[in-house]
Parts: structure tokens; sequence; C-alpha cells
């Protein structure tokens, strides 16, 4: 049912308290109303830095395993290489930055080296946050898909708008996230989710979509 529409659970918004800091898993379990497993659905692991380094998906009898690693410049990740566990499908993404450390162009290519993405980002003036995002796709020289952002007093994003779909933010005092929304072409109308949080933890979520019954989630993160 998550993928109806393309939300990113890996742009949740956790603490940046010492724990966060720590390498950590995190399990992902579709549960029922009563909070009673019924499968898991995801299993995530983070380094130090807070990076993704594998992950795995549990798609009804399929299972997707991706592993990343990083490469780093002063503080700013340079470098990213996603690899199927399998050895196959590996893809390298290149992030270059401004004068200002601001993330300007991510460029991601396979294993051949050729092209397949490029994403550019546009700032307004000093602002750290980009106002809008251009997707190109190999080497063509016209965007395929333009995203503009909107931001909270905090920095926080608030909204994201393309021509294909749309999302909104609400974050608690900490930074959570803990609301989200979108509307997708081709998508079932308005999917709402609902994040809770104990000690700045993601324990659980709600997603809820026209037509369907709840879909409930539950999370466990164990700290190495």
């Amino acid at each position: 049912m998550r993928t109806v529409v393309v939300f990113m659970l890996s742009l949740i918004i956790l603490s940046s308290c010492s724990k966060s800091m720590r390498p950590k898993t995190q399990l992902s379990w579709l549960v029922n109303s009563q909070g009673k497993k019924i499968r898991k659905e995801e299993e995530k692991h983070f380094n130090e830095k807070g990076d993704i380094d594998k992950m795995i998906q549990y798609i009804d009898n399929d299972v997707i395993c991706e592993t990343f690693t990083y490469e780093y410049s002063s503080g700013l990740k340079t470098k990213e290489t996603n690899v199927r566990c399998d050895g196959k499908g590996a893809t390298t993404t290149i992030y270059t930055y401004d004068y200002a450390d601001r993330l300007t162009n991510k460029i991601v290519y396979d294993a051949n080296h050729k092209l397949i993405l490029k994403d550019v980002s546009v700032y307004n003036g000093n602002s750290n946050h980009p106002a809008s995002v251009d997707a190109f796709s190999g080497k063509e020289k016209e965007p395929f898909n333009h995203t503009d952002f909107q931001y909270y007093p905090n920095g926080l994003k608030k909204s994201e708008e393309s021509s294909t779909e749309s999302h909104n933010y609400k974050y608690d005092s900490n930074g959570n996230l803990i609301y989200e929304d979108g509307v997708a072409d081709e998508g079932v109308g308005l999917v709402r989710y609902y994040y809770t949080y104990k000690d700045n933890v993601l324990v659980k979520d709600v997603v809820k979509v026209p037509g369907s019954r709840p879909e409930h989630h539950i999370y466990e993160t164990i700290y190495q």
C-alpha cells in the first residue's frame, strides 16, 4: 500500500541526540490496529554519521537488499555507492557543493559510468535550503521534473510541489516529523502519514489511504 505514493521515510527527521550518532538498526513491522505484528516490512542499518549503510525491504514474497558506502571531504558527503546485496546493479552518486557548502549537483552513474540522473539545486540569496531542484534524465538538456520547496522559519521543510506530486510536512518542538501528506499523479488521492516518537525515537506510524483501512506500523531501534 505504501508504494502508491512515493513517500520518503528516509526523510524522517530524527533528533540529534547522542544516541542518533551511534550505529543502529531500525526495524519496521506491519501491525494490526492493536499493535500485533503481522510481518516485517523493512530493515535499515545506520552508521555513526546517520547514513543508511544497508537496507532490506520485504515486499510480499520478494526481498530487496541494498548496501551503501560513502566518501567525505571536509565533513561533506562527496560520493555514495549503492549496490544490491548480490553484488549487482551498482550505482555511484557524486555530490558537488558551492562556496557556501550548499549541495548544487547530485549526479548518478551506473556500473559502466553511464549518466543516469542529475539533480540541480537552486538557492535564493544566502539561504542554505534549496528553493527548487531540477531533475534531468541522462544527458537530456531539459528537466523531466521541477520541484519547488517551502520552509518553516526554523528551516525545516514545509512543503514540496512538482508537476506530478505534492507533499506537506509538520514537526514537533524537537524537529521530529510527525505528519506528512502527499498527492501524486495516477495516485489514489491524499495519503496521510502520522508519526509517533518516544524519547525522540520513532516508535510507530499510521498511514491513511483514501478508500482503504488505516495501515499501522511499529519501529524497533537497536543501538550498537
